[in-house]
């Protein structure tokens, strides 16, 4: 399992936004888990670029989602 899909269930955000759940929480709720997976993964001593990049990549991937929800 990649490190990528530890911090976001893509496939389960996008059925979720699929069935017209409301995307905010969906969005809150996805950065708020990401951000406790990427803590842990700091503290078992992955490199801070590697968990930057993440994150860079979880934002990019809800900002895209958002824009084609036209949040």
């Amino acid at each position: 399992m990649d490190l990528h899909s530890q911090i976001i269930d893509e496939a389960g955000l996008d059925n979720a936004l699929s069935e017209g759940q409301d995307a905010l929480p969906l969005f809150r709720n996805a950065v708020k888990q990401a951000n406790e997976t990427l803590g842990e993964l700091f503290r078992q001593g992955q490199p801070v670029k590697a968990l930057v990049e993440l994150r860079a990549r979880l934002i990019d991937d809800l900002l895209i989602r958002a824009w084609r929800l036209k949040i």
